[in-house]
């Protein structure tokens, strides 16, 4: 079987990101981090440090900054989606 993760992009502050993914663990939700732009990994840039930290694209480093990915394959039921995106709709919108 293949599994995927559905990412999705929050329009919410970027530092409250990381609390959408304590919260959603806490509801049983593994939530993962993908996507980081290529120039932020130091295989492509040996000499930089801090590349975490730069912002050289500025929607891209958006998307990665707002962004999580979300349990979507084929063996979850519908309840099972439905509970993922109320759960995380319900964190979102009062964390705000």
């Amino acid at each position: 079987s293949s599994y995927h993760l559905l990412p999705l992009r929050l329009n919410i502050n970027v530092d409250l990101i990381d609390n959408v993914f304590i919260q959603m663990c806490n509801k049983g939700i593994q939530c993962a981090k993908q996507y980081q732009p290529l120039y932020r990994y130091h295989l492509f840039n040996e000499n930089e440090e801090n590349l975490e930290n730069k912002k050289l694209l500025k929607n891209t480093d958006l998307f990665y900054d707002q962004m999580i990915s979300v349990p979507f394959h084929e063996s979850l039921s519908k309840d099972d989606l439905t509970y993922i995106l109320n759960t995380l709709l319900n964190i979102v919108n009062n964390i705000k």
